[in-house]
């Protein structure tokens, strides 16, 4: 696929324009470059070695120590590259390139900076370039968010139509061993008291034996079951094409609905995966980061079609086990993460995709209550669906004749 192509493709469906709004401001070298920041990125030699050598006893460790193992892996990553996902021995990109940052947010807590997010959301005097009401021949190269963020505001435009709502929130359920499969009526019992329906990605070849009946409940219910995998192999997407086939053709057997939408083990993403996918018929993936103190985010919080496959990327925000175990926040720390990042999001017209696992919710179920009740007060703001459906709705975007992206429906 050409990348400016592709750029300006997704770009229209971010603006919510057609592309002949916005061609001659861009650069081919800015295009080019927003490809680049959209793709996988190969993983450091030594994490796909550590991953293959200690997947073989990851089956027989413990949950809790399996957390562990896995949070140690994504911060070996930090052996060979920062924060920012660059060689850490790199030299500093030109400031004429576009610059690949490590997100898009700034959270601030006990008035202090984690490191987790970083770019100036509503403090436009943080911005690299203001327009000041005159029109550019041309805009500043800059990283995908403010790129995104600069052409909405010279084009007056408001981005994707949500369907009244400001932005989208999508809770998902990674199911990675016994104690959250055991918990799964739990949370749906708090997520239905806020009338909220979320995504939940079984592994099929696991630790616990998926009961047909309650994958049928969930269906019928409004919930969306998608694909973990068929084991939690943290090295899935490095293995061979054939391998990786096989276990995600074994993992879609033991599943009694059909999934659309899929999320690596341990985030273990490869472009090998996501073609596997493709050929597979899932509709989305949702494995890479928007941003991570580990990996190389993509930078940008909405979705969009992936280069040379029929397969969205839904860019995943942030996880709870990233607060409770990485950065051992208290419960009301970990909110108030999460309540910054939907605000965020939410300014910038995004889509904040949140992974919480119900072995995490069992133990701070007061996190997750607090995230339900504020997603229930802020519902005319933020519209809260599963994956699935924010795929299915975006398929059904088309221009109008005003040369606006809506959805038909």
């Amino acid at each position: 696929m050409d990348p400016e192509r592709y750029a300006l493709e997704n770009l229209a469906i971010w603006l919510g324009v057609g592309v002949e709004r916005f061609r001659s401001l861009l650069t081919g070298e800015q295009l080019r470059e927003l490809y680049a920041s959209l793709v996988v990125q190969p993983i450091p030699p030594h994490e796909r070695l550590l991953r293959r050598l200690l997947q073989p006893v990851m089956g027989s460790c413990p949950p809790g120590l399996r957390r562990v193992v896995t949070g140690i892996l994504k911060q070996a990553r930090n052996l060979t590259v920062n924060r920012h996902g660059r060689p850490k021995l790199a030299a500093p990109r030109n400031e004429n390139g576009l610059q690949r940052d490590a997100g898009i947010f700034t959270v601030k807590m006990s008035g202090s900076h984690r490191s987790l997010f970083s770019l100036p959301g509503g403090d436009k005097s943080a911005w690299p370039w203001r327009f000041k009401g005159k029109k550019p021949e041309r805009l500043r190269e800059c990283s995908a968010a403010r790129l995104f963020l600069e052409l909405k505001e010279l084009l007056g435009v408001d981005g994707i139509d949500w369907g009244g709502a400001r932005s989208v929130v999508c809770l998902t359920h990674d199911v990675d061993n016994l104690e959250g499969y055991r918990f799964i009526e739990q949370v749906t019992a708090m997520e239905e008291r806020y009338a909220v329906r979320s995504s939940f990605n079984f592994l099929t070849g696991w630790e616990y034996q998926i009961d047909p009946e309650l994958i049928s409940h969930l269906g019928r219910a409004g919930y969306e079951v998608g694909l973990h995998g068929l084991t939690h192999d943290i090295a899935l997407g490095f293995r061979g094409r054939q391998e990786i086939r096989r276990q995600i053709t074994a993992a879609i057997e033991g599943l009694p609905m059909r999934a659309e939408g899929f999320r690596a083990p341990a985030l273990a993403v490869s472009q090998e995966l996501l073609s596997v996918l493709d050929e597979l018929g899932f509709a989305y993936d949702s494995s890479l980061s928007v941003t991570s103190r580990y990996f190389r985010g993509v930078g940008i919080c909405l979705p969009y079609r992936y280069p040379g496959l029929n397969l969205w990327e839904v860019p995943l925000a942030i996880q709870d086990d990233t607060l409770f175990r990485d950065l051992r926040l208290s419960e009301e720390e970990g909110f108030q993460v999460m309540k910054e990042l939907v605000e965020q999001v939410q300014a910038l017209g995004g889509v904040a995709v949140i992974n919480a696992h119900p072995c995490i919710i069992r133990k701070r179920p007061g996190f997750y209550q607090k995230l339900l009740e504020y997603l229930g007060e802020e519902e005319e703001e933020i519209r809260c669906i599963p994956v699935g459906a924010l795929v299915r709705y975006l398929e059904g975007c088309r221009l109008t004749k005003e040369g606006k992206m809506q959805n038909a429906k």
